[in-house]
């Protein structure tokens, strides 16, 4: 899995539209949109599992740390690839979500590894081609604890989208 994310990670830093994309929701001092630079957590000191939001994005402020050899990883995966597995999917989601930080755990998303079909194609045949991945987690104990992204009044998003 980790040949898959380097793969996918490498396609990211060539397009274009990625990079403008994180350049505008990631990095920097942000009150209301997006990811500010103290919430993106520590880079790896060593070739390691882990998605770097701001990949491609000046690094220089963000302390080093040596992230666990073989974390646990773990591929969500559907049955079917339709609304309703989805929409199921993401019920697994929360719960596993919800679940981790009952005991403490973080969890982050490496789906870098299925934004692109080709890797996605990859990745599904990786974890035996009978099931739909929808979502791959890396599951353990923070390195360090990160700060806070904000949020925005509910009331706005809804009126933005309806």
């Amino acid at each position: 899995m980790p040949r898959c994310q380097r793969t996918a990670d490498a396609a990211d830093l060539v397009d274009e539209d990625r990079l403008h994309e994180r350049l505008r929701w990631v990095g920097g001092d942000r009150s209301r949109d997006g990811i500010p630079a103290d919430t993106l957590g520590p880079l790896p000191a060593r070739a390691a599992f882990v998605r770097d939001l701001s990949l491609g994005l000046d690094n220089d402020h963000r302390d080093r740390v040596d992230y666990e050899a073989h974390p646990a990883i773990a591929v969500l995966g559907t049955k079917d690839e339709d609304s309703a597995a989805w929409v199921g999917a993401g019920v697994a989601l929360q719960r596993v979500l919800l679940v981790a930080t009952s005991y403490d755990l973080t969890v982050s998303f490496l789906n870098q590894v299925l934004e692109r079909p080709l890797d996605r194609a990859r990745m599904r045949e990786l974890i035996g081609g009978r099931s739909w991945p929808q979502m791959v987690l890396r599951v353990g104990y923070p390195a360090q604890t990160a700060g806070h992204t904000s949020r925005l009044d509910w009331r706005s998003s809804f009126d933005q989208w309806f």
